[in-house]
């Protein structure tokens, strides 16, 4: 379109709204948008090439690694802690409570986290009620995690949170 109109291209990224306005939930979470603006591209520039398809296909690439590493600054155990705490308010007030204190205790997982890396698998055991493998999945996306616990009842629990990511399996031990 951008070529029929001779006009330049501005990318645009937005952060969080995907976030805060949920499809799949029918109630809004606490968050804030971000947008970044990147570098015009030129009418007639020929930087991500010169058939139309191929421009396309490259341009969505600058859009996802931009927004990949945009991504990767904001997404942080903080971040997520709201959401985090979401899974549990409606598990009984002794569980609310215990994974709030332990939240607010180990600083939203951050150090642990940190130490985690950013692909492959790892394996977190004694979970509890999965508040740490849980946060720990959502920020390191790109991480398998498997969370055991000898308690059935626990890890019943953490399996029925909402928000368990695709890379996050709880087994019982």
């Amino acid at each position: 379109m951008a070529d029929k109109l001779h006009a330049d291209i501005i990318p645009v990224l937005i952060h969080g709204v995907g976030h805060s306005f949920p499809k799949d939930e029918f109630l809004l979470r606490k968050g804030c948008f971000t947008t970044k603006i990147l570098q015009r591209i030129p009418y007639g520039s020929t930087e991500y090439g010169t058939k139309d398809f191929y421009k396309a296909k490259n341009i969505r690439h600058l859009y996802q690694a931009e927004y990949e590493k945009l991504a990767r600054s904001i997404e942080t155990p903080e971040y997520y802690s709201d959401l985090v705490m979401h899974n549990y308010l409606y598990k009984g007030i002794n569980v609310e409570r215990e994974v709030r204190k332990l939240m607010r205790d180990n600083n939203n997982f951050e150090n642990q986290i940190a130490a985690l890396p950013d692909e492959g698998e790892v394996t977190i055991t004694d979970c509890g009620y999965g508040a740490y493998p849980l946060i720990a999945a959502l920020v390191k996306k790109r991480l398998k995690i498997t969370a055991t616990d000898a308690d059935p009842e626990k890890i019943e629990l953490a399996r029925n949170c909402a928000s368990v990511p695709s890379n996050l399996t709880y087994r019982c031990e």
